[in-house]
């Protein structure tokens, strides 16, 4: 919350990119920042739309690479608090809001652009190409966003697309001692997905040492194959 706040008392700075998890987290920056002239945007796609809703100004985005038009049309839902038509834009691309992640940004825009025909297919170093495990990944994000048509005679789009989920809360010393690694290598072992959907940690509170029992939590939403 800090740096939003020093952000706009700097008259150099007209606006802040945030990356909330906390739904309180925006309108304390409100009160806190003065002026409507500082605009507050989004960091992180598959939150932009509950970000604009409560009264940020935007996003900067990943998937609008891709889908501008489709991100555009969030956008402008959520400013004009139309939450119902934010979701029905912005439900088909919540697999390309993960899955244009699944390798390091922006490998697989590039890619998704090139399956799309608005580019060529060469990369230039140090990226390399998208890995041949993630393309049916990322083409069942944009046949699911409608950026490409499905693959005649393919059967529903690759990747955890359509598959049953469940939320899970987990709890305990998961960061400091690597838990959540291991919980969610459980859950790629098993062929399934996983989304963080939030995550708190609390602070370190010793002076002379590290901390290593801080108790953490992190909801996840488990993908499971049909």
């Amino acid at each position: 919350r800090a740096a939003p706040m020093r952000a706009s008392r700097r008259p150099t700075r007209v606006c802040s990119r945030d990356a909330p998890r906390s739904r309180g987290r925006l309108r304390e920056i409100r009160r806190a920042v003065c002026g409507d002239d500082f605009r507050l945007y989004s960091g992180e796609d598959a939150a932009a739309r509950e970000y604009v809703l409560q009264g940020g100004d935007g996003v900067i985005s990943v998937t609008a690479n891709v889908a501008p038009a489709a991100v555009a049309a969030v956008m402008a839902s959520g400013r004009a608090g139309d939450a119902a038509a934010a979701l029905a834009a912005d439900g088909p691309l919540m697999a390309l809001h993960r899955d244009l992640f699944c390798e390091a940004n922006p490998i697989p825009v590039k890619w998704a652009l090139h399956k799309m025909g608005r580019m060529g297919e060469g990369i230039r170093s140090p990226l390399s190409p998208l890995g041949v495990a993630f393309q049916p990944r990322v083409a069942g994000a944009l046949q699911q966003a409608g950026c490409i048509a499905s693959e005649e005679g393919a059967s529903a789009a690759a990747g955890s697309v359509g598959w049953p989920s469940r939320d899970l809360l987990l709890q305990g010393h998961l960061f400091d001692q690597g838990l959540i690694n291991q919980a969610l290598d459980i859950i790629e072992k098993q062929n399934g997905d996983f989304e963080i959907l939030a995550f708190s940690v609390q602070p370190n509170d010793q002076n002379s040492e590290f901390n290593f029992r801080r108790s953490d939590a992190v909801d996840a939403r488990c993908h499971t194959p049909l």
